[in-house]
């Protein structure tokens, strides 16, 4: 039987083809210090403003149509206890917290909680904040008030009578970018119970309410 010849390899370097480096058309140096880089910014067009919010996403152009007026209409009444507390800086004389259940024309069946700040000059401005939310928080629905009094008090001097302006920072659901105002009315009972009525209008664009498309699942 003849015998297998046993084959051995050299490593050898085998000769690559030449190629040029690729070029990169328009990469120039960069500045060689922050002066000349504040140059070439500056001279550097700048970008277009943005464009400010059209509809739906803000109300107008335009004065709202009767059927407008009709789906921004808002109403809001809940009822629950109300106390003084202390007052938390110089300037306040006492802190009235609200809070209860009710309901409203943006949810059914919600809760709220708010605040008046009373002034230690009596011709200090009476402020206050509410928070309004659905309590099916499957909706996600949630509205800021901020609230100036009127003087016009009970016999134990708390307001009665103000106006609202929707909160900028407190939304959610389908009053996500909320715009809105409209009027406070409180109604005090010897019992420690209060009712506040919310009366005006709040303009939702429409387009973020989680559960538009519930029917659809």
């Amino acid at each position: 039987m003849a015998r297998s010849q046993s084959r051995r390899y050299r490593p050898s370097l085998v000769a690559l083809e030449s190629r040029e480096v690729p070029t990169v058309l328009g990469v120039h140096r960069g500045p060689r210090n922050l002066g000349q880089a504040a140059q070439v910014l500056a001279s550097q067009t700048p970008p277009p403003a943005p464009t400010p919010p059209v509809p739906v996403i803000s109300p107008g152009p335009g004065q709202p149509l009767p059927s407008e007026l009709a789906r921004t209409r808002f109403s809001a009444s809940f009822t629950g206890p109300v106390q003084a507390n202390r007052a938390r800086y110089s300037g306040q004389s006492a802190i009235l917290s609200f809070r209860g259940i009710g309901t409203s024309t943006e949810f059914l069946h919600g809760d709220y909680q708010m605040a008046i700040v009373l002034p230690a000059a009596h011709s200090g401005d009476i402020t206050g904040g509410a928070f309004l939310q659905d309590r099916n928080i499957s909706g996600g629905n949630q509205i800021g008030l901020d609230i100036n009094f009127s003087k016009t008090l009970d016999k134990k001097g708390r307001p009665t009578l103000g106006t609202w302006v929707t909160d900028p920072n407190i939304y959610s659901g389908a009053n996500y970018f909320n715009q809105g105002s409209g009027t406070i009315q409180i109604k005090y009972a010897k019992s420690g119970v209060a009712t506040v009525i919310f009366r005006g209008h709040i303009y939702t664009n429409g387009i973020t309410d989680i559960l538009a498309n519930a029917s659809k699942y």
